[in-house]
């Protein structure tokens, strides 16, 4: 796959094949124009969120080359353009979309499974579950986690046992459903349980700031909305002095304390200072 790191001579050769039809080159072209790099398997192994990101990023930018280019890519049967278009027809031709959606599956695709497993399970559960359990044959974990929630009310113990077997396979979200479910008021921090995403590595944060983890909470991410068990991070933004190394600990300067989520790694204040610093940046919360 080419992208805007692949160099003028490769872009221009993915633009010829694109120009003569290929739909893997069209849709390789449509994410270079949106200037997006290719991310096959975004988040636990299924790539349905980026195609998503794909899909709201040409429509917010009006990105008319690129719409026309994932278009052309699914109708010659390019499977992750044939998902983005489906997303864009879900609320205008269902049917559509859901047709889109079962031809891309049938061919393979894992996000068009997840989709096709998340979209189906109000009017029909069974086909849901079918394209659910079909996916998670294949070991893909956001695809077990969604089974656990479709399984949750008719089947509630096996949707505990997708829901282990989802965070044993990495998925972040179910690993932090088990943590909130077992976690109580005053619990001290726990290295069993799902750990926050360390902001210096998110690229919010220099990997040379201060940074000391000061608590442990449940708290909902202004962010995602998701439950999860958070850390409370303290750190040092600026100029700081005193004892080296990499924690707040022993050191002067502007202390700020924010809560790192579990699920999608944004940072948001939880003192009044902090809610201060990030409203003077024009945000309520900082995103990696």
């Amino acid at each position: 796959m080419f992208t805007r790191k692949s160099g003028p001579a490769q872009a221009d050769l993915l633009m010829q094949a694109a120009a003569a039809g290929d739909p893997q080159a069209q849709w390789g072209y449509a994410l270079l124009a949106l200037g997006m790099e290719h991310v096959p398997d975004a988040l636990g192994g299924n790539a349905l969120p980026f195609l998503e990101e794909v899909g709201s990023v040409t429509a917010s930018n009006l990105n008319q080359r690129a719409y026309e280019l994932i278009g052309e890519a699914a109708q010659g049967g390019q499977t992750r353009a044939m998902v983005v278009q489906a997303i864009w027809l879900l609320h205008s031709d269902r049917p559509e979309a859901v047709q889109l959606l079962t031809d891309a599956a049938d061919r393979g695709d894992t996000a068009a499974m997840l989709c096709l497993g998340t979209e189906l399970a109000a009017d029909d559960p069974a086909s849901a579950q079918a394209w659910l359990t079909r996916l998670t044959g294949q070991g893909d974990a956001a695809g077990m986690y969604a089974l656990s929630g479709l399984l949750r009310q008719g089947d509630p113990q096996a949707a505990q046992d997708w829901l282990v077997k989802a965070a044993a396979a990495g998925n972040v979200a179910a690993q932090s459903d088990l943590a909130v479910a077992g976690f109580g008021p005053g619990q001290p921090l726990d290295r069993d349980r799902p750990p926050a995403i360390d902001p210096r590595l998110t690229g919010v944060l220099a990997a040379s700031v201060p940074l000391t983890r000061q608590a442990r909470q449940v708290a909902n991410c202004l962010k995602c909305g998701k439950k999860t068990v958070q850390d409370v991070v303290e750190f040092i933004i600026g100029r700081w002095y005193g004892l080296r190394g990499p924690t707040t600990a022993g050191k002067t300067g502007t202390r700020f304390h924010f809560s790192a989520c579990t699920v999608c790694g944004c940072l948001y204040p939880v003192d009044a200072a902090s809610r201060q610093y990030i409203h003077s940046k024009g945000s309520d919360f900082l995103s990696p």
